[in-house]
């Protein structure tokens, strides 16, 4: 899927990819957003923003550099990024499921992960009270390869839990 993301979007993923990694706020990085959000059909720059997308990509490019990527040495310092993104982005509404996701599929996250973060994200994992996912999937898979099948190809189970109707057959 990498190979796909990079040979269709290139440089404006690198470009999307590099800003995050460097912490910028995503209108940094405007019109490669719009490019490939138009291709993807993805939500609107604005809804980006007021969903906390900018911290979520910010939180899974430090995931990649302290858990995933072997070529870079992690310091203290990125360890305390990673935490202090990732209680943003269990901050924004509807991000648990991503978290949740990523101690699944990350071995390394969940020892990086303080035990406040662990209890505030089986809570919120638990409350069934929506995620923002499904709107962002094809924009987190094409930046984020290594999630494409999770979010794609397998529809995690993290839907709101719906009453059963007694008397349908």
């Amino acid at each position: 899927m990498e190979i796909q993301a990079d040979a269709a979007f290139g440089a404006l993923r690198h470009r999307i990819r590099a800003n995050a990694a460097a912490g910028q706020p995503l209108k940094m990085v405007l019109p490669a957003w719009r490019s490939i959000a138009a291709f993807v059909d993805g939500d609107k720059y604005e809804r980006a923003i007021g969903s906390g997308v900018g911290d979520v990509l910010a939180f899974l490019q430090l995931v990649e550099l302290c858990c995933i990527d072997l070529t870079v040495e992690t310091d203290t310092a990125m360890l305390d990024d990673l935490r202090r993104r990732t209680d943003l982005v269990l901050g924004h509404w509807g991000w648990a499921p991503l978290v949740a996701l990523v101690e699944k599929l990350v071995p390394a996250f969940p020892s990086i992960m303080t035990r406040a973060q662990a209890t505030q994200l089986r809570k919120a994992t638990s409350e069934h009270g929506g995620s923002q996912l499904s709107r962002w999937v094809s924009m987190l898979a094409i930046l984020y390869p290594w999630l494409s099948y999770h979010l794609l190809a397998k529809a995690p189970k993290f839907a709101p839990k719906l009453p059963q109707l007694s008397g349908t057959a």
